[in-house]
C-alpha cells in the first residue's frame, strides 16, 4: 500500500449531504475484473466528486445539558454508525474483532492489542513502564534536577521496576498544598511497553509447537538511542499512559488528544484528513460491473475504529518501522485465528453458547478458522471477493490510481484497516460496564457521602457527569451531534474556547505536551475550537453560540445557526483554552485502571484526591476554572475514593463475560542478563489464563482498591513462561 505519505491538496466545499444512510463512498477511476455473483446485500451511496468531501452534519448540537446528572448506564446505548451494506453478520464481525485485538501474531514483536490492555481494558505493569518524557523533547530519565534517580533513590532507565515510593512524580512536603516545598518531580511517563526498534522486511512464519513459539516479523534490528541497556535494545515504552478501551464506544474522540477522529474513512487514524492528504489511502471496493474503484466509507460516531488502527504502524507501539496495512493483511488473513493462544471452551464469543455456535479448535490453542474465513463471514463481498493482485501506481499530477500485478496485494490484503476497524470497534461495543454498585443503587453510607462531594464541594462532576463521568463521552442521540465546542471563564477569571470534554487540570507544565492543541501529522489542528477560530475546518462538526456557558455579547441580534457570531466579534482575536488539555477519561473501573492522568504520575486514588485537593500542580492562564483549592478532609478524600470504588463492575474485575479474554503472553520487563542473538534483552513473560464467561474465581481477581502496586502484585501472580 505504500510506506510513505504522498499529499495531495484537495479543495473543499460544504455541502449539505442529503443522504439518509451514514454511509458514503468516495470514489476515483477504477480497475476491470470478474465480479462475483453477489456482492453483499446493502446499497452504498457513491459520491464521485471529491470535492464533496466535507459533509456537514444535518443536526445541530444535541440537547445535552451543560451538566448532566449522574445517572445508571443501564439501558443506555453508544453511538454507532449505520453498517448496512458493510456489514453482512454482526456476530461474526464481533468474532473477529475480538479475536484480532487480543491476537500476538498481530504486532511486529508479538504485541497483541490487549498486551496494553489485559486488565480492565488497561495496563498495571511497573516494570519496563518508563518514558523519559519524550513529548516534551527529553530523552534523560530521572528527576527534573538531573539526578538520573527516582524519588525512591533507584536509578532511572529502561527496564527498572517502579516502586510506590516513586509516585507521586511531582512529591511536595504538603501533599495539600501546591506551593510547598517539591521534594521531587520528574517530566517522565509511566506508559506501556510495545516493539523494539527495527525497519521491517517481512514476516517470519514458525511452526506451532508447546510451549507456543512466537509469530513475528522480520525486521532489521537497531538500537533505540533511548530504550537500551548498554546497547541492547529494550521494548520502547509509548509517551502517554494507557487508557482504558471499556466504554471507549462512548466517546466522539478517542486517544487522550483526540486524534482518533470520529469519523472513520475505513484507512486511517485521522478520519477525513487521510484521504485528503494520501492519496493511496483508499479501499478497494467491487462494483457490481467488476471493476474494483478506490473509495472510502464515511462512517460517523466511529472513533473507536478509527482508534483501532492507531497502534498498528505505530514504531512505539505494534510495528517495526516502515510496516503497511496491507503487509498486516497479508501476513494475518491467512492465519488461523489466535493460532499461538489457549482459548477457553466457555469463551462468550467464540465457545459454548456463543452467537455464532462453537468455534474453538479442538486442541484448545486458536479457533477453527483463519482470519479470512472470519471476514468473508462478516463483510459483504464487494470489500474482499474481487480476483487478482494490486498495487498503486503514482500518475505525473500525484493522483494515485490501480493497476494489476501479480507481486501485489489480494482486495483482502490491501483492505484490512476497514476490517479491522470496524470489527474490533464491534467488539469494543459489547465492553459496556453498567452494572456497578453504583448502577444498582446499592451504595454504602460512605460511598453515598462521597456521591455527594463528587457533585458538590469536589467540584467533579463539573468534568465527570453525565451516565459515563466524562464530559467527553455521550449516549446515543440519533442523528444528532453533542456539544463539542464551548466557551467560559478560565482559572484567571478570563473567557476562552476550547474543546468541550478537554481540560488542562495542571497535571505538567503545557508546553511539556500539547494534548488536544497540538496537530495532526499534516499540520493541522487537532481542536475544533481551533479549527473553528482559524476558518480551516478538517473535521466536521457544527457550533452552537447560544449555547456557550458565556455568550458573546449580542449574540441574541444574530442568532445560533451556522456558527454565527455578533458582527463586532472576531474570533482570532479568542483565546483559546487547548494547549496542554486531554479528553476527560470516564471514572468507571477506575479503582482497576492505576496509574492515572495522561502521565501515569499518580499510583493511587488517594494520590488523585490530594492532587485534586490542593488545585492540581502546574498553573496556566487557561487551566479549567474547576482545579482550586478545595480544602477537603482526609475522611472527606477516603469518601470520594470509597464512592469512586462503587464504580467497579464485577465482570470487569474478575474477567466475566463480555470481558472474558483468551490466553495471553505479556512482556514484564527483560532478562537483565539474557541478551538475544540480534543484540536485544530478551522478555520476561508471564501468562494470563484464558477466561471463559464465568470469568476468575472470586480468590483470583485483583483488588478494588486503586492502588497500582496492589494491581502488581496480582500480575507477579501469573506464572512465567
Amino acid at each position: 500500500m505504500g510506506n510513505a505519505l504522498v499529499h495531495r491538496a484537495f479543495s473543499s466545499s460544504a455541502k449539505l449531504l442529503a443522504a439518509t444512510a451514514m454511509i458514503a463512498l468516495w470514489s476515483i477511476p477504477s480497475a476491470a475484473q470478474t465480479a462475483p455473483t453477489d456482492l453483499g446485500a446493502g446499497e452504498i451511496e457513491i459520491i464521485d466528486d471529491i470535492e464533496e468531501t466535507e459533509p456537514e452534519d444535518e443536526v445541530i448540537d444535541a440537547a445535552e445539558p451543560d451538566e448532566r446528572p449522574l445517572e445508571s448506564l443501564k439501558g443506555k446505548a453508544p453511538p454507532l454508525p449505520d453498517l448496512t451494506g458493510i456489514i453482512k453478520n454482526k456476530s461474526w464481525a464481533q468474532a473477529a474483532g475480538k479475536a484480532l485485538f487480543w491476537d500476538q501474531q498481530l504486532g511486529s514483536d508479538t504485541v497483541a492489542c490487549a498486551s496494553c490492555h489485559f486488565r480492565a481494558g488497561a495496563d498495571p505493569r511497573v516494570t519496563n513502564q518508563l518514558n523519559p518524557g519524550l513529548n516534551a523533547g527529553d530523552k534523560t530519565f530521572g528527576s527534573s534536577a538531573g539526578t538520573g534517580l527516582m524519588a525512591s533513590g533507584q536509578p532511572a532507565g529502561p527496564n527498572i521496576t517502579l516502586k510506590p515510593e516513586d509516585f507521586p512524580f511531582r512529591k511536595l512536603l504538603n501533599p495539600n498544598n501546591a506551593k510547598s516545598q517539591v521534594l521531587f518531580d520528574t517530566n517522565d511517563v509511566s506508559a506501556s511497553p510495545g516493539t523494539y526498534a527495527g525497519d521491517y522486511i517481512g514476516t517470519i512464519e514458525r511452526p506451532k509447537q508447546r510451549p507456543r513459539a512466537t509469530n513475528t516479523d522480520r525486521c532489521k534490528m537497531t538500537t533505540d538511542e533511548v530504550f537500551n541497556i548498554a546497547g541492547h535494545g529494550t521494548r520502547k515504552v509509548e509517551p502517554r499512559n494507557t487508557p482504558s478501551v471499556i466504554n471507549s464506544v462512548f466517546y466522539h474522540r478517542n486517544f487522550w488528544d483526540g486524534r482518533a477522529n470520529n469519523l472513520f474513512s475505513g484507512v486511517g487514524v485521522f478520519g477525513r484528513r487521510d484521504i485528503r492528504n494520501d492519496p493511496a489511502a483508499r479501499l478497494l471496493v467491487l462494483k457490481p460491473d467488476g471493476s474494483v474503484a478506490l473509495q472510502n466509507v464515511r462512517l460517523d460516531n466511529a472513533s473507536t475504529a478509527s482508534q483501532a488502527v492507531g497502534p498498528l504502524l505505530s514504531d512505539f507501539e505494534m510495528s517495526c518501522t516502515s510496516r503497511a496495512f496491507a503487509d498486516i493483511g497479508r501476513k494475518m488473513m491467512a492465519q488461523q485465528a489466535l493460532k499461538l493462544q489457549a482459548v477457553h471452551v466457555e469463551d462468550s464469543l467464540f465457545g459454548v453458547g456463543s452467537p455464532i455456535g462453537d468455534i474453538v479448535s479442538a486442541s484448545r490453542i486458536g479457533l477453527k478458522y483463519t482470519y479470512a474465513d472470519m471476514i468473508r463471514q462478516s463483510f459483504a463481498k464487494r470489500f474482499w471477493a474481487a480476483p487478482g493482485r494490486y498495487k498503486f501506481v503514482t500518475d505525473a499530477d500525484g493522483s494515485v490510481g490501480l493497476a494489476n500485478d501479480p507481486a501485489g496485494y489480494t482486495q483482502m490484503e490491501l483492505n484490512f484497516p476497514l476490517f479491522f476497524g470496524l470489527s474490533v470497534m464491534l467488539y469494543e461495543a459489547t465492553l459496556i460496564s453498567d452494572d456497578s454498585p453504583f448502577d444498582r443503587g446499592q451504595l454504602t453510607a460512605l460511598q453515598k457521602r462521597g456521591k455527594e462531594l463528587f457533585e458538590g464541594k469536589g467540584k467533579c462532576i463539573a468534568c465527570h457527569d453525565g451516565p459515563l463521568f466524562s464530559k467527553a463521552a455521550h449516549v446515543s442521540h440519533d442523528g444528532k451531534q453533542p456539544k463539542l465546542v464551548e466557551r467560559m471563564a478560565m482559572g484567571d477569571g478570563k473567557t476562552s474556547l476550547y474543546d468541550n470534554g478537554f481540560y488542562n487540570i495542571g497535571v505538567r507544565p503545557v508546553q511539556e505536551d500539547l494534548g488536544v492543541g497540538g496537530t495532526d501529522p499534516w499540520g493541522a489542528p487537532l481542536s475544533f475550537s481551533k479549527q473553528w477560530v482559524l476558518g480551516r475546518k478538517a473535521d466536521s462538526f457544527l457550533v452552537d453560540p447560544c449555547s456557550f456557558d458565556v455568550p458573546f455579547p449580542g449574540q441574541e441580534t444574530v442568532g445560533c445557526s451556522g456558527g454565527a457570531v455578533p458582527s463586532g466579534i472576531n474570533l482570532r482575536d479568542e483565546r483559546l483554552a487547548v494547549n496542554g488539555a486531554f479528553k476527560t477519561p470516564t471514572l468507571r473501573n477506575i479503582a482497576l485502571t492505576p496509574p492515572y492522568f495522561h502521565n501515569g504520575g499518580q499510583a493511587t486514588l488517594q494520590q488523585v484526591m490530594s492532587f485534586y485537593n490542593r488545585g492540581g500542580d502546574f498553573s496556566s492562564p487557561t487551566k479549567s476554572p474547576d482545579i482550586t483549592q478545595l480544602g477537603l478532609t482526609a475522611g472527606e478524600q477516603d469518601a470520594l475514593v470509597a464512592f469512586m470504588q462503587s464504580l467497579t463492575d464485577e465482570r470487569v474485575r474478575c474477567s466475566r463475560a463480555p470481558f472474558d479474554h483468551p490466553e495471553l503472553l505479556i512482556p514484564d520487563g527483560h532478562k537483565a542478563d539474557t541478551v538475544k542473538k540480534d543484540g536485544r534483552l530478551a522478555d520476561r513473560l508471564r501468562v494470563l489464563n484464558a477466561t471463559g464467561a464465568a470469568g476468575y474465581p472470586a480468590n483470583r481477581c485483583p483488588a478494588n482498591t486503586g492502588n497500582l502496586f496492589d494491581m502488581a502484585r496480582n500480575i507477579n501472580g501469573f506464572p512465567i513462561k
